[in-house]
This record gives structure tokens, sequence and C-alpha cells, in this order.
């Protein structure tokens, strides 16, 4: 709030996952107004596996797997990937059962989500939606170069119908 008092800020748009559900949870105590989507919203995203049980009856969700042994031998790959983080850190894929095994035996298996493998290219799409829930705009781009988890480098993808429906 000092910074905030001394640069005379008035609107703070946070652009980062963690800083957007901080900041929400705390923006009553904040002196300047944070532009973001509500504190639930926030938290849903920053959390895979509220991410996917929220989108899980839509068409493009990908499966999501809690009872590892009981994964089919058909069903993989298998993709698994921190609960909360970015970037592809500590991602994996596991060809079956005993590479899942092995790729979780250092962490506590809250701390992963394993879905089904969806192969090709992986984009992320930045969407701007207004007070009233009316999508502006959206914008795909592919993380052509990684830095500590973030976007150091992108390149814009056109989108199609297809996008443009997930997006809505």
């Amino acid at each position: 709030n000092a910074f905030i008092d001394e640069k005379k800020i008035e609107f703070i748009i946070p652009t980062h996952d963690t800083v957007c559900e901080e900041m929400m949870k705390n923006k009553e105590m904040m002196r300047a107004h944070v532009v973001c989507s509500s504190y639930e919203t926030a938290h849903i995203c920053r959390h895979k596996k509220l991410t996917y049980q929220v989108l899980s009856d839509l068409p493009f969700a990908p499966k999501v797997y809690v009872d590892y042994e009981g994964i089919e031998d058909t069903a993989y790959p298998v993709f698994a990937k921190d609960e909360i983080g970015q970037g592809g850190k500590n991602t994996f894929i596991a060809e079956n059962y005993y590479e899942l095994l092995a790729g979780l035996q250092d962490r506590p298996e809250t701390d992963y989500v394993v879905v089904e493998y969806l192969p090709g290219d992986e984009i992320t799409i930045d969407c701007f939606t207004d007070r009233e829930g009316k999508l502006r705009f959206w914008q795909a781009r592919e993380r052509v170069s990684i830095l500590n988890g973030m976007s150091e480098v992108a390149r814009t993808v056109q989108t199609d119908k297809e996008i443009e429906n997930i997006c809505r």
C-alpha cells in the first residue's frame, strides 16, 4: 500500500495465476482497484483439479484419473503434472503404470494431476471477459521458450471456430 500511495496507482491488473489468486483474496486491504476475475475464479484457475472439475462436462476436457491403479492399459500414455504449477515444470508422460509410479515416487499423489495424454501442439489462450461475462477478446499463443515456468518467447497462433467455441 505504501508503494501504491507513493506511485499514485489506481488500478492493478495481475497477469499470473498465483498473483491473481492472492490479490483477489486480499483485495479489501489494497488501496488500488484490482482488475481481475473474482477470487473464486482465480482460485479455480490456479488449481488444476478444480479447473478440470469445473470443465469435466465439456467435450474438450481431458479425462482425469484419480485411481492410478484403475487406469486401464489401453488408456496409456497418460500425462502427469503439478496440481499447482505452470510452464510444463515437473510434468511427465507415463507409458504404463510402472512409469507413472516411478514418476510419482518422490511426491505425494495429491500434488499431481494425471490426465489422458493429448498429443500435438499445446497453446495458451488469453481471454478477456467484461463484467457482464461477455467474452470480448481471445488470442492464442504458442509458448516457444519458457523460463522459470513463464513464457519468455511466444508466437501468435491463428484461431478457428473450434477454439473460439472453447473460449466462449
